[in-house]
């Protein structure tokens, strides 16, 4: 439609006003990622087919990022993003800061950089706070939500709107985030590996006594009486391959540490499958097969009694290629 205008906004000497625009970039162009899971990481690459330089590109796996560094219009990066268990803090630090710590952490003479700290409240606002938590990315092809959100990141000093006052050009500054989802594939054949944190998943079943905790999307209870139950699901096309063994990443924000009871759901016998001495950080489960369900549904109980703190969990599945499958 027509251009819009703002009427009546004053600024007085030293201080800032503020007002919002919504348009669209109908030639702005895209981030393309082609991202396939190869011995437990995301390798790959990632390529700017916009028409602007991209500056601190960032691919994103909940907490935990791998910068690609500065791309140049038509300009690709190889990525290698892998990641051990115990790298990522669940009741750490937020993203947004996480990924301008350095800065934050050896601030200069008058303090952090004013552009880290306008960069780490735009990422707070877009998906701290906004409306894209809780959105999930896809394996590639399945069209099925089988991962925690996979997003790529990026700067840059370009972006609309045209500003104009009474027929001027006035100067401008601008600092525009550039973020979009990506895909992922897996291996047609061979082994599977999926690393724990990769797997989406929810709390199915609140405790007697407990409840929610952790940031959105942190797979996570406060228990202190009953049973907690977790259901990951696999990708769609990870059911071509024959799971033959999980890991299970157990953290605790308690000053001390008191496993719960852990048990799996066995879907061959219909009942579950304890774990025995589990451990904070890695466990591992052997002849996995028998707990996953026909649609790639995992089940995780947690019980316990006179307990208190929060547990987190992250699920990861390594299997082979069924027979006939692949190729």
């Amino acid at each position: 439609g027509e251009q819009g205008q703002v009427r009546g906004l004053s600024v007085s000497q030293w201080s800032m006003q503020s007002f919002m625009a919504e348009t669209s970039w109908p030639d702005f162009g895209q981030i393309k990622a082609d991202l396939v899971i190869q011995d437990g990481a995301i390798k790959g690459t990632v390529r700017n087919e916009t028409g602007i330089p991209l500056e601190d590109v960032v691919i994103v796996l909940g907490k935990r990022f791998s910068r690609l560094g500065n791309l140049a219009p038509g300009e690709s990066s190889p990525v290698d993003f892998s990641w051990s268990a115990g790298q990522e803090q669940r009741f750490g630090p937020s993203l947004s800061y996480a990924l301008f710590e350095d800065q934050f952490s050896n601030p200069g003479p008058n303090g952090p950089v004013r552009e880290a700290e306008m960069k780490r409240s735009i990422i707070e606002a877009v998906f701290e706070r906004g409306a894209m938590m809780g959105i999930k990315s896809s394996v590639a092809g399945s069209g099925t939500a089988g991962g925690k959100d996979l997003m790529i990141l990026a700067w840059t000093n370009q972006a609309p709107p045209d500003i104009e006052v009474t027929g001027r050009e006035p100067g401008q500054r601008t600092t525009a985030l550039v973020y979009t989802r990506a895909s992922y594939r897996l291996p047609r054949d061979g082994k599977l590996v999926l690393p724990p944190g990769i797997l989406s998943g929810a709390l199915v079943q609140l405790p007697q006594e407990g409840g929610f905790c952790g940031e959105p999307g942190t797979t996570g209870v406060y228990l202190a009486n009953g049973e907690a139950v977790f259901e990951f699901r696999l990708p769609e096309e990870a059911l071509d391959f024959d799971v033959d063994r999980l890991n299970l990443v157990l953290w605790t924000d308690m000053g001390w540490w008191q496993a719960p009871q852990i048990a799996f759901y066995d879907w061959q016998a219909g009942d579950w499958r304890s774990l025995a001495d589990p451990q904070q950080g890695e466990n591992q489960v052997a002849e996995a097969g028998s707990l996953v369900g026909e649609a790639g549904q995992i089940q995780l109980r947690l019980s316990g009694q006179n307990m208190q703190g929060c547990f987190y969990v992250d699920l990861g599945v390594e299997g082979v290629a069924s027979t006939g499958q692949g190729g």
